[in-house]
């Protein structure tokens, strides 16, 4: 979401691995969401030197920022109101632009297409003066004093700078959107679906399944400084999370809604290649190389950012829906990291007895034992096999990793 999909921002992508690192480092060290939106959206400096300020070279006017910024920190879909005021909510047209103008003052250096053709950084900085111009806006567009959505217009000198004053409204604890945009997007983040679904776009007529869970997760969210590995600890360790996606008695008929069970879902592309990864090690020389695609330029940087792109779903999809199609399954069965023998010494040793092998490789890649049934079928499929041994089991190998039980979150 930070970082939208579309052609210009291909030739941005070698910006990309520092905005990742950015928010990796902080996710890591749980800086509380409020101080990292700050952070965010206050950014300035060089690329590589502060890896928020790519956030701004991918959105490069107010009406991208505030379209994304809306979306993401507030959970609204304010882009609606850009050229008319909002049909389905009382969001008007200058509430928009009240909002983009606290981002009209941000200005990169230079051309960030072009520093990034040369392989140079590129900074971001807020100018000083009244911001007045419509350089890259829409025709719709409309220049108006900086004022906060459904709320007061604050006193600003033009020589101040804008964003810290957004930063500020935004991100306290009586902001009526902040730590309920977030606490149903980190609910939705676990369960594939938001108490307020979709979860960026939460308004009267798309109200609430659990308006009294909402709101609490949002008042402990903001009681406990904003701390995203609290709110986490807190949804995992629910009754409601710890179901089984297995009917049982009478919820088989409970709408997705309802969470009487566990939506199952696809793994994302990032948690897909992880995963593989984590099974069998990463793409590197030999063999497994064949299968890494040539990243065209300004285009996915190693092998992981070309899988990621390759399975990546449309914006909006739904996560718990299947997305991937023919291309990307046939992806997975013939990739040469997929079809190596090597990979399977990786797990277990060829010398075990059979029955073991079998259940390394099932504990190792499904995270649970077989059944009977299961080693019944596969010392059948062994015995009549005309490989080697090896490659006969690194064939089981290969078929449990292109199961669906690997690629769901079930």
């Amino acid at each position: 979401m930070l970082l939208p999909r579309n052609s210009d921002n291909r030739r941005l992508a070698q910006y990309y691995p520092a905005l990742v690192k950015w928010l990796t480092d902080r996710f890591n060290d749980n800086m509380p969401w409020d101080k990292m939106t700050r952070e965010m959206l206050t950014a300035s400096g060089e690329t590589d030197k502060n890896g928020a300020v790519v956030y701004f070279i991918a959105n490069p006017t107010a009406d991208k920022m505030v379209d994304g910024v809306t979306r993401m920190f507030l959970g609204i879909q304010l882009q609606c109101a850009q050229c008319h005021n909002h049909p389905f909510t009382d969001y008007k047209q200058d509430e928009y632009w009240g909002m983009a103008a606290f981002f009209l003052k941000v200005r990169p250096d230079g051309n960030p297409r072009a520093a990034a053709k040369d392989n140079k950084s590129i900074s971001i900085s807020e100018t000083g003066g009244k911001a007045g111009k419509k350089n890259g806006l829409p025709e719709s567009a409309k220049i108006l004093p900086p004022k906060f959505l459904q709320d007061a217009q604050p006193s600003v000198k033009a020589s101040e700078p804008l964003r810290p004053v957004l930063a500020d409204w935004l991100t306290t604890k009586t902001n009526p959107f902040f730590s309920r945009a977030m606490a149903n997007r980190l609910w939705a983040q676990y369960f594939g679906r938001g108490i307020v679904n979709p979860v960026d776009d939460m308004h009267d007529a798309n109200p609430s399944t659990h308006p009294e869970l909402l709101d609490d997760l949002a008042k402990q969210f903001a009681a406990n400084g904003f701390d995203i590995k609290y709110m986490v600890k807190a949804i995992v360790l629910s009754e409601a999370y710890q179901r089984s996606s297995k009917a049982a008695g009478t919820n088989g008929e409970a709408g997705p809604e309802l969470y009487a069970r566990m939506a199952v879902k696809p793994l994302a592309p990032e948690q897909l290649f992880d995963s593989i990864t984590q099974v069998i090690g990463t793409p590197g020389k030999g063999a497994a190389a064949k299968n890494r695609p040539v990243a065209p330029k300004g285009g996915p940087r190693g092998p992981r950012d070309a899988f990621v792109e390759f399975f990546a779903a449309e914006d909006g999809a739904d996560p718990t829906e299947y997305q991937s199609g023919i291309p990307q399954v046939l992806r997975l069965m013939n990739a040469a990291q997929l079809n190596n023998p090597a990979a399977l010494a990786k797990i277990v040793p060829v010398s075990k007895s059979q029955d073991e092998i079998i259940e390394k490789l099932y504990l190792t890649v499904l995270s649970r034992r077989p059944a009977d049934e299961e080693v019944e079928r596969i010392n059948q499929y062994l015995a009549k096999s005309k490989e080697t041994r090896r490659e006969a089991l690194a064939g089981v190998l290969w078929a449990l990793m292109n199961s669906s039980e690997f690629a769901l979150n079930r």
